[in-house]
């Protein structure tokens, strides 16, 4: 089977945003090995486009507020809160390729920066 018609059929697994177990099932049944690597790189690619991922210290920060917001902002895709306690007082938001990280460190920084750029 050539790479087009399994980046398709990984495709067709993807069903109104979740996957399809029968086609799963019968896919990594049929599929060779490398087909099959092939098959599993291409789902987590559709995954990544469907799904953001807003990392946050403690899943109490996320308020149904934020969610809107973020919903508004980041429309057609579907978000999964994943709480890291190392955040601190910041933010993480992975959608596909692009990392978007605000923190109360990097604010600081930013500002002492400012502030010497200002005063020199």
């Amino acid at each position: 089977m050539t790479t087009k018609k399994i980046r398709k059929l990984a495709e067709i697994t993807y069903v109104d945003r979740e996957i399809n177990r029968n086609i799963l099932k019968k896919a990594s049944l049929k599929l060779t090995k490398k087909e099959l690597k092939i098959y599993i790189k291409s789902l987590k690619n559709i995954q990544k486009k469907i799904f953001l991922k807003v990392y946050v210290p403690s899943k109490k920060i996320f308020t149904i507020e934020f969610r809107k917001s973020l919903e508004k902002f980041f429309e057609n895709k579907e978000l999964e809160v994943i709480e890291d306690p190392s955040l601190m007082a910041g933010l993480r938001i992975v959608d596909n390729d692009m990392i978007y990280e605000l923190n109360l460190k990097d604010s600081m920084e930013n500002m002492v920066d400012y502030l010497q750029k200002t005063y020199d």
